[in-house]
């Protein structure tokens, strides 16, 4: 069976206001790129697309040109909190995309966060399962596939405890 995995692109969907430090998110543009690559997968008979919600560049201390840094926004429950709410807009307005174009989507909720240097472990262990409560939601109603993409076999251990947590 043809898999395919893509990685979002967050500087336009979600971004981080700089002047107030609140979240801002564009779910619409965010599905709309979803969409294209759903459309995509299932022109060439994909029929199940990995996307990869977070990356760990989005708080390794580096600011680049092509990833935003939202390290601040992981460091506080408030903060944690706003990013999964965003975070959700964007997987629900995807999910209808992928029903539309008849693809099953499975998230990598991020990318490697042991590369999350700018963050300490408990930080990142708490957005996690922070993020994993804001979609319990959408897990129960349509068995949301979500996997967390550790960097190697010792990395794993970090994030056992967060899929040990009950989904609300």
């Amino acid at each position: 069976m043809p898999l395919f995995r893509g990685y979002l692109e967050h500087q336009e969907p979600l971004r981080v206001d700089p002047r107030t430090q609140t979240v801002q998110v564009d779910a619409e543009t965010a599905a709309r790129r979803i969409g294209t690559y759903l459309d995509a997968a299932k022109a060439n008979g994909i029929r199940t697309v990995f996307l990869t919600l977070l990356n760990y560049k989005m708080a390794d201390g580096k600011s680049g040109a092509w990833e935003a840094e939202f390290a601040d926004q992981f460091m506080t429950a408030q903060g944690r909190q706003a990013l999964a709410e965003a975070l959700q807009q964007v997987v629900r307005a995807a999910e209808q995309e992928a029903d539309r174009a008849g693809v099953a989507v499975v998230w990598d909720l991020w990318n490697e966060p042991e590369g999350a240097t700018a963050l300490s472990m408990e930080d990142r262990q708490a957005f996690l399962e922070t993020l994993l409560v804001s979609l319990g939601e959408l897990r129960h109603a349509g068995g949301l596939g979500v996997t967390i993409g550790a960097q190697n076999l010792t990395g794993l251990s970090y994030w056992l405890p967060v899929w040990e947590q009950p989904v609300v």
